[in-house]
Formats: C-alpha cells, sequence, structure tokens
C-alpha cells in the first residue's frame, strides 16, 4: 500500500488541487491556440459574406479579435475568472443567463445519482470485501 509522504491528507488535497488547477490552465490554453487556428475571420464567418467593412471591425473590437493573441487570452481569461462568460452572438444574451437553468438541472442530476450511487458503492465494497479472494471480489 502507497503511503502520504510528510504532509498527510491536507498536504496530498492541496497537492492534487494544484495539479487540477495546473491541468484546468493548460487545457485553456490548448483549447484557445485550437480556436485560433481554425481557419478563416470569425467575424466573417458570423456576420456572412454580405457583411460591410464597418460592420467587421466593429465585431472584431467587441469580440477583442482586433487585438494581440496573447491579450486576447488574457481577456477571455480574466472574464472567465471574474464570471463573465461573454455573449451568445446567436441569442444576444449572455451566456450566464443562458447557462442557469441548465446548471440548476445538472445539479438535480448529480445530486440524484450520488443518492443512488454512493451507497450502492459502499454496500458493493463492503460485501466485496467480506467475499475476500472470492469471484465477487
Amino acid at each position: 500500500m502507497r503511503r502520504l509522504t510528510s504532509g498527510g491528507v491536507p498536504g496530498f488535497v492541496a497537492r492534487r488541487l494544484l495539479l487540477g488547477i495546473v491541468v484546468l490552465v493548460m487545457v485553456s490554453i490548448v483549447v484557445f491556440a485550437a480556436t485560433q487556428a481554425l481557419p478563416g475571420d470569425p467575424a466573417q464567418a458570423i456576420l456572412g459574406r454580405s457583411a460591410t467593412p464597418a460592420s467587421l471591425a466593429a465585431l472584431r473590437r467587441q469580440l477583442h479579435l482586433d487585438q494581440p493573441v496573447l491579450e486576447q487570452y488574457w481577456s477571455w481569461l480574466s472574464g472567465l475568472l471574474r464570471g463573465n462568460l461573454g455573449s451568445s452572438l446567436a441569442a444576444q444574451e449572455p451566456v450566464t443567463t443562458l447557462l442557469g437553468p441548465k446548471l440548476v438541472n445538472s445539479a438535480v442530476l448529480v445530486a440524484v445519482s450520488a443518492v443512488v450511487s454512493i451507497p450502492l458503492s459502499v454496500a458493493i465494497g463492503c460485501w466485496a470485501a467480506l467475499k475476500r479472494e472470492k469471484i465477487f471480489d
């Protein structure tokens, strides 16, 4: 059995949380870089071929596409950390208002699945411990 290092459980939890944050930052960088590598102009794709140069410039300014890539990433990340997920271009509403009802539904599903799965998994674990070295274990 593997032992925890000298930091004990709090140190282990702190290291795992820090590792989780590092992974989230790396994933955000990869996803942002992948969207930047897509061919074409996002403003042109949103507004269509009949868009005027003035409307394209205004949308690029609104989406921060006129800034350098690192400033675009920082603008997006700082907005995300402040809880500003931006606005939906399709619905013309803040993304947080669109996600609100869906997050409530997801929370209900998580709670129901936890109520079912946690007691079930504890019971199965206890049964497997009682039947050590048998087929069920």
